[in-house]
């Protein structure tokens, strides 16, 4: 047995015996999500990859397959490949992001900022 021929094989067994990533349906038009949201927060806690299928973030409608990597970064999957999204911080509203992108009505598309008074270097 050749080096070529124990690293094919090797390789075969590897394809064959790797476990498949996880996949989690996220629907946050339902009532009950308490208990997807408590395992995505722990794959991302865990640094685990996964697939997400969920709404679009645009119309809240749309059904979407997205790839979570161990960073917490979403990349849609469709036909053409994949297409990065962003983080999942600030792609899921319960994980509360500093940037939000999801789907809300209620939200003003900009942002407010609030002006406070801010002493430097006089005494106080």
């Amino acid at each position: 047995m050749t080096t070529e021929d124990s690293w094919t094989t090797w390789e075969e067994w590897l394809i064959n015996n790797t476990p498949s990533k996880p996949e989690l349906k996220y629907n946050p038009n339902h009532k009950r999500t308490k208990s997807v949201e408590k395992k995505i927060i722990s794959y991302l806690r865990r640094n685990k990859s996964f697939i997400l299928h969920t709404v679009s973030v645009e119309d809240n409608k749309t059904g979407q397959q997205w790839f979570v990597d161990g960073g917490g970064w979403a990349s849609l999957i469709d036909v053409e490949g994949e297409l990065l999204l962003g983080h999942i911080k600030n792609l899921l509203q319960f994980l509360g992001g500093s940037q939000p992108l999801w789907y809300d009505i209620d939200r003003p598309l900009k942002r407010s900022y609030v002006r406070r008074n801010v002493n430097r270097g006089r005494f106080a």
